[in-house]
């Protein structure tokens, strides 16, 4: 196999403007790609990341190598390619200054809480990973408190009225499952023992956005799904979940805890089967087919609507996913799965590696680094038998 040598810069956003692939010309031959016009590979230094490859084998006639700067499809588009700050461990810049508490990319709603550990809040804070968590809590009977939940509609940054918003891109193709993959959410979540959820559902929801144009980010929905498993009121629990009798203001209530665990909700959409048809403005490109999506908590109403139940309990949230499952071609190497191995699976890889798709580990060793590039070139020069 090749031995491939690396170079890299930092990491911020910078166009491939153009590469060159060149035919052996001696036993040791380098390729680079041009970076924004620039001479070399590293004209992009400072400003985003190259990466210099040499090929140190005469046993290929095409010599490659690779250069990613930002997300390529994304950051050209000012979109997030992947789901921004799902662990919500990153508090919103702007709004600190202000001497709020919320979680960079993330809206939320009514009486929902950004919490740290330490916070000196009651009740104290639990967390999944890292210091910060979402709690959603009962309404007890606030205007407002039926529902809570935490939504990756923020602008990245509130002080730019053109900051991206934490809208992951996907690929949109309702009539080609190998492009028009599925995609699934996920989000951990616990109810203490000492704090069931009473009169409340839990779980997820995915809005698929529609194309209003470029330039305009007042998109509507052409889809959502929404599922809310978790159900102190069901015939059989969540698994993992408890069911306990509360005694709340409104007489004895079925109450629902996971008894101190972390456990996960999941949901899935697929494009073919759950997609409307026609769809109204659809996405046009990778760039504009754009999603979000909420853990959300929402009251369970009595027949006919009113009046609001006495909902009450907390719903701690962490470590939330957005993503589309990836490309299972029969070639590792044809990573995108369309038309054999090509050029546009380097891009295709390179631009998973870099939002840091689990799909772009492709070594399966140690999550996604750096060595999960050469072991993809390693790959992509020796072809599909």
């Amino acid at each position: 196999m090749a031995e491939l040598s690396q170079n890299v810069s930092g990491y911020e956003s910078c166009r491939v403007s153009r590469f060159w692939v060149g035919e052996r010309m001696s036993d040791r031959e380098s390729v680079s790609v041009t970076v924004d016009g620039s001479a070399s590979a590293r004209g992009c230094e400072g400003q985003g990341r190259a990466g210099l490859f040499e090929e140190q084998s005469m046993h290929k006639n095409m010599i490659l190598a690779a250069v990613c700067c930002g997300v390529l499809a994304g950051a050209a588009s000012g979109q997030v390619p992947a789901l921004v700050n799902g662990n919500f461990d990153t508090p919103d810049p702007f709004l600190a200054g202000f001497g709020f508490v919320r979680p960079q990319g993330w809206r939320l709603y009514n009486f929902s809480e950004h919490r740290v550990i330490g916070d000196g809040l009651l009740p104290a804070t639990q967390t999944r990973s890292g210091n910060y968590s979402i709690r959603l809590p009962g309404g007890e009977g606030r205007p407002s408190g039926e529902f809570g939940a935490a939504h990756s509609e923020e602008r990245l940054d509130l002080n730019s009225t053109t900051s991206p918003r934490n809208w992951p891109n996907y690929n949109f193709d309702p009539a080609n499952p190998a492009v028009g993959r599925p995609i699934k959410a996920r989000a951990w979540f616990m109810i203490p023992a000492n704090d069931p959820m009473v009169k409340s559902r839990f779980g997820l929801k995915v809005n698929f956005l529609n194309d209003p144009g470029p330039g305009n980010d007042n998109f509507g929905n052409f889809y959502f799904k929404e599922t809310l498993p978790v159900d102190p009121e069901a015939a059989t629990p969540y698994p993992g979940c408890t069911i306990v009798t509360v005694n709340t203001p409104s007489g004895p209530q079925a109450g629902i805890h996971t008894n101190g665990q972390w456990l996960q909700v999941e949901m899935t959409v697929n494009q073919q089967t759950d997609f409307p048809s026609p769809i109204a403005d659809p996405p046009l490109s990778f760039e504009r087919a754009r999603m979000n999506v909420l853990a959300l908590r929402f009251d369970i109403f009595p027949d006919g609507g009113t009046p609001a139940p006495f909902s009450q309990g907390t719903v701690w949230v962490d470590d939330v996913e957005l993503f589309q499952e990836a490309a299972t071609p029969s070639c590792p190497a044809d990573f995108d799965g369309v038309g054999g191995v090509t050029v546009q699976d380097i891009f295709g890889f390179l631009n998973a590696w870099f939002a840091g798709d689990p799909a772009s580990d492709f070594d399966g060793v140690g999550g996604v680094t750096v060595q999960d590039i050469f072991a993809f070139l390693n790959a992509w020069f020796a072809g599909c038998p």
